[in-house]
């Protein structure tokens, strides 16, 4: 039940969790964000066990939702290729890819 309490500032479990599990005789998690995926999927077990509102298919465990919403701002966008360049002058090619500087 400890993985149900989450801190307000950024929705993660924290370094409190590992002593848990280190209590617990489970081994450690070091890296914070797998800890943080460990904890979502004991807050899942939990549910299953005492909660009477799951989904039909039980439920998939799911970060907290202001870690989420953190992590999901922090994903790169898709990356577009950067302009082509001429290879003779280093100018950017315009969108016809014949250099005018060259041509």
């Amino acid at each position: 039940m400890t993985a149900l309490v989450v801190h307000t500032e950024d929705g993660m479990v924290g370094e409190g969790y590992r002593e848990v599990l280190t209590t617990a005789g489970q081994a450690p998690v070091e890296e914070p964000l797998e800890r943080e995926h460990h904890a979502a999927s004991a807050r899942l077990d939990c549910y299953r066990r005492f909660a009477a509102d799951l989904p039909a298919d039980g439920g998939v465990a799911a970060l907290a939702p202001k870690l989420a919403a953190t992590l999901a701002r922090r994903r790169p966008q898709t990356s577009q290729a950067g302009p082509r360049i001429c290879a003779t002058c280093f100018v950017q090619l315009p969108t016809t890819g014949v250099c005018d500087a060259c041509s």
